[in-house]
């Protein structure tokens, strides 16, 4: 077979087929989108599944149920007469808070070297604490400072 010639006598080249088809159906037709609704959620939202949210069964509240109807006190309410007395039966040595209790065993039991490092360390948070004292001082500092420079521009403008 012959090759192809154009008008200018050269040979014409011949374009190499595809594979896929190109007709100009399927550029004129329109896709239209059908959503299987039921699919879907039977997919992404089964009933059994819980998203990851933990259900936790806690206990009914607690609740005084004897004074439910009634507005009348309740029979085991302390009585302030009782009450003093036992106060005045308590050892005087029980008085004492149990930060003072802490504080004075824990000074017996403690060697030189945790002594001076409780000192420091309490030095230390004391000054970290400060910080009221440290803004005020800061401020006041700013002010001087500014004012020094508010002299030392006036001084040379004129």
């Amino acid at each position: 077979m012959a090759s192809p010639k154009t008008k200018s006598g050269e040979k014409a080249v011949e374009k190499p087929k595809g594979i896929l088809k190109h007709t100009a159906s399927f550029d004129d037709q329109r896709v239209e989108v059908h959503w299987d609704e039921m699919n879907i959620l039977q997919t992404y939202h089964p009933a059994d599944k819980d998203y990851g949210h933990m259900k936790i069964k806690e206990p009914p509240t607690p609740y005084n149920y004897r004074n439910e109807d009634s507005d009348t006190e309740c029979s085991d309410q302390l009585d302030p007469q009782q009450l003093a007395e036992r106060m005045k039966n308590v050892p005087a040595e029980s008085h004492t808070s149990p930060q003072q209790e802490d504080q004075s065993s824990s000074d017996e039991d403690m060697s030189p070297e945790q002594k001076e490092l409780e000192k420091e360390f309490k030095h230390k948070r004391k000054h970290h604490y400060n910080e009221y004292g440290n803004v005020k001082l800061a401020r006041e500092l700013i002010e001087k400072e500014l004012a020094e420079l508010e002299d030392d521009e006036t001084a040379q403008g004129s």
